[in-house]
């Protein structure tokens, strides 16, 4: 990697959640020192206003010690979280054994791994992608059209029934 690259990658990772940190920082004050109007839009008498500064200043002084500790924490220890098995020499001949792919991207590694071309195994995996999105838009568009309970406790329970499927399809076979 040359110089650019790197410099790059540290804007990304090094700058931006500094940024972001801040900016939500900004965001907690402005709505500690302003309160909120109606979530719903509606012209709100300024008497009417909802004033957070009494309410949640405790809380956002919490969330931020233990969001300090946890930072401490990985400080003192930056090896804690690693696996042992990182520290071994590489070989670039074979690939480690303990390498393997996070809980959420085993059913897309399984659709991969069930084909033998790599560019079926990639189309089958956009399709599936594609199709999640397909049934969350379905899904959302019946929400907006049903008003009966029972209808929408159906819905919920075949979006269940599809991350269960989901679930077992990205376990291993034995």
């Amino acid at each position: 990697m040359d110089n650019a690259t790197l410099t790059r990658f540290f804007i990304v990772h090094v700058l931006m959640p500094i940024i972001l940190v801040r900016l939500l920082g900004l965001h907690i004050t402005l709505l500690h020192m302003g309160g909120t109007a109606s979530p719903l839009r509606m012209s709100v008498q300024s008497t009417m206003r909802i004033s957070f500064r009494n309410l949640f200043v405790a809380k956002d002084r919490l969330n931020v010690l233990v969001l300090y500790g946890t930072v401490i924490t990985f400080l003192g220890y930056p090896f804690m979280t690693l696996d042992p098995d990182n520290y071994f020499i590489a070989d670039i001949i074979h690939s480690p054994l303990h390498i393997k792919p996070e809980w959420y991207y085993l059913h897309l590694f399984a659709m991969l791994r069930s084909l033998p071309d790599k560019l079926g195994g990639v189309i089958v995996t956009l399709l599936a992608i594609v199709g999640l999105l397909v049934l969350a838009y379905i899904l959302y568009r019946l929400w907006l059209l049903l008003d009966c309970y029972w209808l929408r406790i159906r819905i919920i329970f075949i979006f269940m029934i599809t991350v269960r499927l989901f679930i077992v399809g990205s376990m291993l076979v034995n």
